[in-house]
């Protein structure tokens, strides 16, 4: 599937107009060179530039904001998002007022618990422009995809003149089914709807939450083709090794800022009105900026058969599905940890039986696997 990120689907439908013009010997020499521009023109040009969160997030850009499971990438995005939906500053940086449109593809009912607690926080009673879709949306599919765009476009008309936030949590929740993350045609699909059907036409800033690799932490999960369209990746951290959890989002690259930048903030705890079955107080963090904060040194990679052995589980699950999906079968993917060895000595990933569980062992202690009572192992997927 070709891909041109830089064009939206009225650009191309007049580029094919213009093809066939120029098939049919209609255009005029002149006219063939109005996509061009003379070096000398740009030195009269005045260059401007939007921001809305200074030094952070530049205006219709596309975002992937990135981090292992539980690290903390929903709660800093909404913190992020519900100051600029009132234009209070952030960190240490200015936002500008925006309407936010946040896309939760799960758990719902936290993230309503979290905004919640956000604005009891900050005493924050008026109303503002923050809206929570309670289901998430198909992107991979064009027709949802132009649903959102309508909702978006609908959303603009009840706040005329804020420019759009729009995020996505996550991307793999809101990809839609019979479409892998692995797949260049699903991601294809995926980017291209959401830049040229949704995202261009509503003049919207995008951040998309976004797991990372099994393996490469620098980098989100799936098919390469989502890496080489965003304008910049945001990595979201955790420290849990204070007397409070301490959150660090650090810009890994950006084509319009500098690209070096971070912020931290200290996850605390914000008592709800309302009480569990049990009669315990209903709580939900929140963030308080921590400026003078200074991030440990990062820890060591994956080792060899760290990396080689989390590969081989991900692959287990994609042959397993494939099984399931190719048979119509109703069931769940599933690898237990005697599986997960014994293919391992059999694909001579980790041939010796304790050094493989050791291995896991280890890839759980890091949180790269989790373990059900069963034996079960499963990939953290969803925070």
């Amino acid at each position: 599937m070709s891909y041109m990120p830089d064009y939206d689907a009225y650009e191309l439908a007049q580029l094919e107009q213009q093809c066939d013009q120029v098939l049919a010997h209609e255009e005029k020499p002149n006219d063939l060179l109005n996509l061009y521009v003379n070096a000398a023109e740009i030195d009269e040009t005045l260059f401007e530039k939007t921001l809305l969160v200074e030094g952070f997030i530049e205006s219709r850009r596309i975002y992937e904001w990135l981090g292992k499971w539980k690290e903390g990438k929903t709660i800093a995005a909404i913190d992020m998002l519900a100051h600029s939906a009132i234009a209070r500053t952030w960190g240490d940086r200015r936002t500008v007022q925006s309407l936010v449109i946040y896309v939760a593809g799960e758990a719902v009912d936290e993230i309503m618990l979290r905004l919640a607690a956000w604005r009891k926080h900050h005493a924050i009673e008026e109303q503002m422009p923050f809206y929570i879709r309670t289901r998430p949306v198909h992107l991979t599919d064009d027709i949802f995809a132009q649903l959102l765009a309508n909702e978006v476009e609908a959303l603009k008309a009840k706040h005329p003149g804020l420019p759009v936030l729009l995020c996505i949590d996550t991307v793999a929740r809101n990809f839609g089914p019979g479409m892998g993350e692995n797949s260049g045609e699903g991601m294809g699909a995926f980017v291209n709807n959401l830049i040229d059907i949704v995202a261009t036409p509503n003049e919207a800033t995008v951040i998309a939450v976004h797991h990372t690799g099994h393996t490469d932490n620098s980098r989100g999960r799936g098919h390469s083709s989502f890496e080489a369209a965003i304008d910049g990746a945001i990595k979201v951290s955790m420290d849990k090794g204070g007397e409070a959890p301490i959150i660090t989002l650090e810009t890994l690259f950006s084509r319009s800022t500098e690209g070096d930048d971070s912020l931290s903030f200290k996850v605390l705890s914000h008592e709800l009105p309302g009480t569990d079955n049990f009669g315990n107080q209903i709580t939900a963090p929140v963030l308080e900026y921590a400026g003078d904060y200074q991030p440990p040194k990062k820890p060591d990679a994956l080792g060899k058969n760290q990396s080689a052995l989390l590969d081989l589980l991900t692959t287990l699950y994609d042959e397993h599905q494939e099984r399931i999906d190719s048979g119509g079968l109703n069931s769940v993917a599933r690898v237990s940890k005697t599986e997960l060895q014994k293919e391992a000595a059999t694909r001579k990933v980790i041939p010796d039986r304790s050094n493989c569980y050791k291995t896991i062992k280890t890839l759980k202690e890091r949180s790269f696997i989790i373990e059900d009572n069963r034996g079960f192992l499963y990939l953290p997927e969803a925070e």
